[in-house]
């Protein structure tokens, strides 16, 4: 069974006890809870709820801090996200290769299509003040990924390797543009 089919089947078995109007949600509570409510209320309500409230930050700390869990739930919370939600849930997702790159292959190279985006060099720039420092996240998460040796996620490691050193041309040119 795949990562993405134990996923669904995970927001099945969570919202299988949905109530009419589940209230006000609690984000301060486990990936579960946010879990369930995404299965009661569905991606985008809760991504915008989630996103307008004080505990967006600290869900985004969770998700780029690898724990599996929440990769799951920024799985669950992708579809439903857009403009400034999409950018820090993809931006955190990408700084997840930094702390748990194999649970990153895992669940987000190998949904169909798969989230080579997630290893673009684009969202490597946000917060950096130069190209070698926006240049150096991008070459720790190559090592990273380097490290991850499980057989089934070879070719997944491979692509985002390749999109990353493909990264280096455009933070080139993103730092090289005169500041307006």
């Amino acid at each position: 069974m795949t990562r993405l089919t134990l996923a669904t089947t995970a927001l099945l078995i969570l919202s299988s006890g949905s109530i009419a109007d589940p209230g006000p949600l609690s984000y301060a509570s486990t990936p579960d809870a946010v879990l369930s409510q995404i299965g009661d209320r569905g991606a985008s309500e809760v991504s915008v709820e989630l996103y307008n409230s004080p505990s967006w930050i600290p869900a985004m700390r969770r998700v780029e801090a690898g724990e599996r869990d929440w990769l799951l739930v920024a799985l669950a919370l992708a579809p439903g996200t857009d403009g400034a939600a999409t950018t820090d849930l993809s931006l955190s997702i990408s700084r997840a290769l930094l702390t748990n790159p194999e649970a990153v292959l895992e669940l987000f190279l190998s949904t169909s299509p798969p989230r080579l985006d997630l290893c673009r060099g684009w969202a490597e720039f946000a917060g950096h003040n130069s190209f070698e420092d926006a240049f150096a996240e991008v070459e720790a998460k190559i090592q990273k990924l380097r490290e991850v040796s499980e057989p089934s996620l070879r070719s997944y490691r491979e692509a985002c390797i390749e999109k990353l050193r493909a990264s280096e041309a455009r933070l080139r040119k993103i730092y090289s543009s005169p500041v307006e």
